[in-house]
């Protein structure tokens, strides 16, 4: 789940908006962000946004897996459109084998 759309300018909910299933994502740690220096912002390649962030429940495990399987990609998995927003969930696609723990 993408985190914080609602909060995003008009503008760029206007451009999520025309986010499609299977579009790619970038994930991007936001060490400086003033409430979270674990916070992982997510942009959409297509429209050049920030779409919004990685829950941060989820932050160190997101992180851990990306260690493991630096070979990935995101994609917008599933968009609805909210009333304020719209409502996305993206997916990791693991590219290529998991390190062993031994070699982190």
């Amino acid at each position: 789940i993408v985190k914080g759309i609602s909060y995003r300018t008009e503008e760029e909910i206007n451009r999520i908006r025309n986010l499609d299933t299977d579009d790619e994502l970038v994930l991007e740690n936001e060490f400086n962000n003033p409430y979270d220096n674990n916070a992982i912002k997510v942009l959409a390649l297509k429209e050049g946004v920030h779409v919004g962030y990685v829950p941060s429940i989820s932050c160190n495990e997101v992180k851990r897996m990306l260690e493991l399987v630096p070979d990935y990609t995101v994609k917008v998995h599933v968009k609805t459109d909210g009333r304020k927003a719209p409502f996305i969930l993206a997916r990791i696609e693991f590219n290529s084998s998991v390190k062993k723990l031994n070699d982190c």
